[in-house]
């Protein structure tokens, strides 16, 4: 499944959880311990990736780099385009 992150919390321990967006747009709230350290590591707002969810964790993840550059340049484009409107 594919999951973009919106943000990373800290719980009461301070333990990190990554709150994702899914592909059906439900809100997935992943703590780090459930997770490959590794990926959790290279996680950053609007990442896109690749993964596998048994039981609440993530068992496999792969970060879609292209898809990620895409999405933010898209992204971009779409605010340069609504402040240009705002000039108008």
């Amino acid at each position: 499944m594919k999951i973009i992150l919106d943000r990373i919390d800290k719980d009461q321990k301070g333990i990190g959880v990554a709150c994702f967006e899914d592909e059906n747009g439900e809100m997935l709230f992943i703590s780090e311990e459930n997770m490959p350290r590794d990926f959790y590591n290279a996680l950053f707002v609007g990442v896109i990736a690749e993964c596998e969810l048994i039981d609440g964790k993530i068992t496999s993840a792969k970060i879609l780099h292209n898809e990620t550059k895409s999405r933010e340049e898209k992204m971009k484009s779409k605010l340069k385009n609504l402040f240009n409107k705002r000039k108008s």
